[in-house]
């Protein structure tokens, strides 16, 4: 059985960001410049396999890995 752990994305975390945006890309998205806060589900073996970002009261960025 898979386990995934979920948590914030900091933005000193340049590796996860690059692998979220390769995430969002692959879904046609570009991450929003104006966000407040950014987390990643990752699986396994440390991959991020889903994201989503929210700004003041709105959800953005959502993607989840095929």
């Amino acid at each position: 059985m898979s386990e995934y752990s979920i948590g914030k994305v900091f933005a000193s975390d340049k590796t996860t960001y690059q692998a979220i945006d390769q995430l969002l890309e692959q879904e046609g998205i570009r991450r929003d410049n104006n966000l407040d806060y950014t987390c990643a589900m990752y699986n396994n073996d440390d991959q991020v396999i889903a994201t989503g970002s929210c700004f003041s009261n709105t959800l953005r960025c959502l993607a989840v890995s095929h």
